[in-house]
């Protein structure tokens, strides 16, 4: 279980995690889909303490498979701007991309990508899960204390991990962030 701050007390709760973006969940080895990945976590999380939220990006994308899941629950496909204040109640977004699925010559250029999707989850005030093999987007997020950094070898292991970290101090960072990267103080 996992403690959260409200109404002036700690309560314990599932966990709460999101991932917004594409799938394809009857290719699992799909060359640059997040899918697989998602797919092994569901696949070895303890949905017992842990719930999912999935927002697909194409409304066409059919997520039968994980309907079928306990607490996995499928959402619609929404807007950006609509979906930031609902991932909110959200405890961890999800950025998650398996490398060793990739054609060896592409994965060191893969390891230095950058998913806009860090800033739009900073931007609802959500630190994230994101794996190690992001390596510079790993070292961007850890500087500034807004992630948990996880192996693809560790997702059977995430609840633990999760407990284990100071959830209000990455909050308080992330709030730091904003403030350090906002557009609204580099115009001060």
């Amino acid at each position: 279980r996992f403690y959260r701050f409200q109404n002036k007390d700690f309560v314990e709760s599932p966990i709460r995690l999101c991932y917004a973006g594409t799938f394809f969940p009857h290719s699992y080895d799909r060359l640059f889909g997040s899918e697989g990945v998602i797919h092994n976590l569901l696949m070895e999380m303890d949905l017992g303490s842990i719930m999912v939220d999935l927002y697909p990006a194409d409304s066409d994308s059919d997520l039968g498979c994980y309907e079928e899941l306990p607490n996995v629950f499928v959402k619609k496909t929404m807007k950006i701007y609509d979906l930031l204040p609902i991932i909110q109640a959200c405890d961890f977004p999800i950025i998650l991309n398996d490398f060793r699925r990739i054609d060896e010559k592409l994965v060191k250029p893969r390891k230095y990508l950058f998913p806009t999707k860090i800033f739009t989850y900073l931007s609802a005030g959500l630190p994230i899960i994101i794996n190690k093999e992001y390596e510079a987007a790993k070292e961007f997020l850890l500087s500034n204390g807004v992630a948990i950094v996880v192996g693809l070898d560790e997702l059977g292991r995430l609840h633990e991990i999760i407990r284990e970290c100071d959830y209000a101090a990455m909050k308080k960072n992330v709030a730091k962030f904003q403030e350090n990267y906002s557009l609204q103080t580099k115009q001060r």
